[in-house]
């Protein structure tokens, strides 16, 4: 108990959440906590902490909300003990899982939408930029009507200077206004988004290892959601959805949102005579329903998985550092984790 209580400190929400059930919440009997026998108490602490994360994996709590707290502090825990750059690694992936969810999002940002992944192989919503940046290839729709928007997500790292050509490739061909380059990196400088808007249709946004653990619990929690259904669906709706408003609106989503919001505004205005607003939406986009119910969403005509063509262009800012200046130590800050 008092373990658990050191933990949850200094986490006001957490600690309410805490006292509201009582003892429920101690998961282990005597027996197991006995197992760790003839052992030093480092190892039996290590013993039991083990077998606690194993638990909170497998349980599934009655609000969605605490699992969301718990979720979250061990995230961002991680991230603060990982190097500054490398704490997003698996960001598009879960940012994937989310937008799986096309309802919760919907709730969240006040705007009925579609979403369709472009992917290179049945495995991953992610694939890769010539450079080896992680790209997230996501189109979203409004409604039921074919007003389209295409973002292009990269994740960028410590060097950047010379994987910029390949991001900003992505949009070669594309002159369409609906497609948008949105360069990810955990730290933004004035250097980094002087290069990445040098072209137009592409914004930098910076994401923090609170907005980056955020995502990262909402997209385990989204991950379990019908475990909550089949126990309460009404829980599974209506609490999923107050818990992804009140947390997604807090992140830099609320900024591609905005992006998305205002492409689909334009479309809204009548076009000139033979303008761009008269292209179609791209026909290789594949609706993918969420992967805990598929029966939902179903892919029209049973479509499959198709490869983006990627293409070089050289950059108006080659020539410039790998690196901001203010860089230099940042690949090996660390964080200590709480004891």
């Amino acid at each position: 108990h008092e373990r658990l209580r050191r933990w949850a400190k200094g986490d006001e929400q957490l600690e309410h959440a805490l006292q509201q059930v009582g003892t429920d919440y101690l998961p282990l009997t005597q027996n197991e906590v006995l197992e760790p026998n003839n052992r030093t108490v480092r190892e039996a602490l290590q013993a039991w902490d083990v077998a606690f994360c194993d638990w909170v994996n497998e349980f599934v709590p009655e609000d969605p909300g605490y699992e969301f707290l718990v979720r979250q502090r061990d995230a961002l825990v991680a991230a603060n003990q990982a190097q500054i750059y490398n704490a997003i690694e698996t960001h598009l992936e879960s940012l994937a899982t989310i937008c799986k969810h096309e309802d919760l999002l919907s709730g969240a940002f006040g705007t009925k939408v579609r979403v369709s992944f472009e992917r290179r192989d049945g495995q991953s919503y992610t694939y890769n930029t010539a450079d080896g940046n992680d790209v997230l290839d996501v189109s979203f729709y409004l409604g039921d009507t074919n007003y389209w928007v295409r973002i292009f997500l990269v994740r960028f790292g410590m060097h950047y200077n010379n994987q910029i050509d390949s991001a900003q490739a992505l949009l070669k061909d594309r002159w369409h206004n609906n497609n948008h380059l949105v360069a990810l990196r955990a730290r933004l400088t004035d250097q980094f988004e002087t290069l990445i808007g040098a072209k137009p249709n592409a914004d930098a946004f910076a994401v923090s290892n609170e907005d980056h653990a955020t995502v990262e619990a909402l997209a385990q929690l989204a991950r379990r959601r019908s475990e909550y259904q089949s126990r309460d669906p009404e829980m599974a709706s209506s609490r999923f959805q107050e818990v992804f408003t009140q947390r997604l609106r807090v992140t830099y989503l609320v900024k591609l949102f905005r992006l998305v919001n205002e492409k689909f505004e334009r479309q809204r205005q009548p076009a000139a005579p033979g303008g761009d607003d008269e292209v179609e939406a791209p026909a290789e986009n594949v609706v993918e329903p969420p992967e805990d119910n598929p029966a939902e969403n179903p892919r029209p005509g049973g479509g499959s998985d198709t490869e983006v063509h990627r293409s070089g262009e050289s950059s108006d800012a080659a020539g410039a550092s790998n690196q901001d200046p203010d860089d230099n130590d940042d690949e090996s800050r660390t964080t200590e984790a709480p004891s």
